[in-house]
């Protein structure tokens, strides 16, 4: 029979007068005296909004009922509002629509806000256009003002000049959706252009800075800047950030060699591969030393980013490159040394890795050396 100490230790205890709370035995003093047994179990009394959720469920409200139950106790709502739409609760949802969108942006919740909106978007898209620019910079909700950038629809590009500029000065992080609606306008392009540097030097949001800053450089000179935001995130090990922003910003500068030569052995692979990236697309030096400072011991990825690039390198310089990627311990990483044979002369050597190659006993190294040896009229 299931938990018989259990049984057996409740009789005793009804069966005793004076109870010594220590001399209760364990399994049952957890239940009873949880302050007291160690691993006890408290019970807490339920949550009203969840009693306020069932009741409103098994009540089976009508609409009338239904604003009557949520006006006894204005908290009722935020157990019961994902429960109310247009087709079942019409007066009920008009009301509470009207009640929040009547309020002052700072005076609601979230919560309140983002629902009142869902519903509006079904319901009435003229007033739901209307409240989502009403909340557009609702600051006391980030999350209401990241709904309404996202879903304010401006009908031409001076309108939404008008409604997204002063949002790309706004010192948050969501600076930057403001500046991303501006890009889809093709006409607002030069003045953009011309406005985002100066929202650079007025914004301390980091979270607006790199971005803009990567965005300004495919369109504009703004290397010193690059560099001083290089130093900042080196010094501040803000790995996802410097990540993000080697990958996206135009390098175009001899600086970036120097400071990839002394700062890429000591970064981690996903900050390595963003550095790798960048030196790769920066036409203004050969990146060999980068490279071949990190290549011998780096992890299969990063010898795979390099070898994917082996084509900005002159032919000797690839070709060493490619031969530390053939003794890599990692399949795939061979696989990609043999497909970047491309990138050299045909001579002795690529004829001996060709030969070998040929016959690995992986079928995908084959394939890639054979695509290599097509190029290259290597006899098969």
């Amino acid at each position: 029979m299931p938990h018989t100490d259990m049984v057996a230790s409740l009789l005793a205890l009804l069966n005793t007068e004076n109870i010594s709370v220590p001399d209760v035995p364990n399994t049952l003093g957890r239940t009873l005296y949880p302050e007291t047994f160690r691993g006890g179990r408290t019970f807490y009394a339920p949550n009203p909004l969840h009693i306020a959720l069932m009741e409103f469920r098994r009540g089976d409200f009508s609409d009338r009922e239904a604003l009557a139950y949520l006006a006894e106790d204005p908290e009722r709502w935020f157990a019961v509002h994902q429960d109310l739409s247009w087709e079942q609760f019409p007066e009920t949802t008009s009301h509470h629509v009207a009640r929040i969108m009547a309020l002052d942006p700072g005076e609601a919740t979230d919560v309140e806000v983002l629902w009142a909106l869902a519903r509006m978007r079904e319901n009435n898209l003229v007033e739901y256009h209307d409240a989502l620019q009403l909340h557009l910079y609702n600051w006391d909700h980030p999350s209401v003002v990241e709904y309404a950038v996202d879903q304010c629809a401006p009908q031409d590009a001076r309108e939404a000049w008008s409604l997204f500029h002063r949002g790309c000065f706004a010192d948050s992080a969501l600076a930057w959706r403001f500046h991303e609606r501006l890009q889809e306008w093709p006409e607002l392009h030069d003045a953009l252009v011309e406005g985002s540097l100066e929202m650079y030097d007025a914004s301390e949001a980091a979270e607006f800075c790199f971005p803009v800053l990567s965005w300004l450089s495919h369109h504009r000179d703004v290397e010193r800047q690059m560099e001083g935001v290089m130093k900042h995130l080196l010094s501040n090990q803000r790995n996802e950030a410097f990540r993000r922003f080697l990958r996206e910003a135009n390098f175009t500068q001899p600086w970036l060699e120097e400071v990839a030569m002394e700062h890429i052995t000591t970064l981690i692979p996903s900050v390595q591969d963003g550095l790798l990236i960048a030196t790769a697309g920066n036409m203004s030096f050969n990146p060999y030393r980068v490279w071949t400072s990190v290549m011998e011991g780096a992890s299969g990825g990063i010898q795979r980013r390099i070898l994917r690039n082996t084509h900005r390198l002159e032919p000797h310089q690839a070709l060493e490159l490619i031969k530390i990627g053939l003794a890599s311990k990692w399949r795939f990483v061979v696989k990609r040394a043999c497909m970047a044979l491309v990138n050299v002369p045909y001579d002795d050597d690529v004829k001996s890795i060709l030969e070998t190659h040929l016959a690995s006993p992986h079928m995908s190294i084959q394939l890639a050396c054979e695509k290599a040896a097509v190029f290259h009229g290597h006899p098969r």
